[in-house]
């Protein structure tokens, strides 16, 4: 279990590549980029929670994960399929997929 919400971390996900014992993960509130690919090997995941990050790219890297059981992958720039949103929707006990919302401009 790996739980570091809120401290500013920066990168991506790609040092998690492999870990496939780690069974929760809870990112949300830092400013990791890239895709959900590092986490394909992560199949033994029940709890992912990735929330109000800059994560881009679809959900399917995560369709292995058939343990997983709540996903929280909002505020992100993800943009999944009807298909990931459909699979997720069905396989977890709870999945949360808000929007991004836009910062309003300063003047």
């Amino acid at each position: 279990m790996l739980y570091l919400e809120s401290n500013h971390l920066t990168g991506s996900l790609e040092p998690l590549h492999g870990c496939v014992a780690l069974q929760c993960l809870a990112l949300s509130q830092n400013q990791i980029t890239g895709s959900l690919e590092p986490l394909r090997g992560c199949t033994a995941l029940a709890g992912l929670e990735l929330e109000s990050n800059k994560l881009t790219g679809d959900l399917e890297p995560l369709r292995g994960c058939a343990a997983l059981q709540w996903l929280y992958c909002g505020d992100n720039q993800l943009t999944p399929t009807k298909a990931d949103k459909a699979h997720f929707e069905k396989q977890c006990e709870d999945f949360f997929m808000h929007p991004v919302y836009p910062v309003p401009a300063t003047y």
